[in-house]
């Protein structure tokens, strides 16, 4: 496991306005390449900012998985809900994530 080491992490960007809650992703490249697209770990919150659920899914390298992860990502991040995302892929490939990110 140590092949797919993270060799960089995009800076945290946060989302939302004042009307939408404030979330954060962040972004991890990895070294190699795993065979897949990326994982994703979702956070969701209580109002007290404990964390009330995660969730962490493993998108496939296909053009399909590749726009639900778009879609899925944007759902979130415009709930509430943060992200952290895993991929050898540097963060530009994907439209929606680098457009929340620095």
């Amino acid at each position: 496991m140590l092949e797919y080491v993270v060799i960089g992490q995009t800076g945290d960007g946060l989302a939302g306005t004042m009307d939408q809650p404030r979330t954060t992703i962040t972004y991890y490249k990895l070294k190699r390449d795993p065979g897949y697209l990326a994982i994703v770990r979702y956070t969701a919150y209580h109002p007290d900012g404990k964390p009330m659920k995660v969730g962490e899914y493993l998108y496939q390298d296909t053009p399909e998985q590749f726009c639900e992860l778009e879609k899925d990502i944007e759902k979130a991040l415009q709930n509430g809900i943060d992200a952290s995302v895993l991929s050898a892929y540097e963060y530009e490939v994907f439209p929606v994530i680098s457009s929340y990110l620095p």
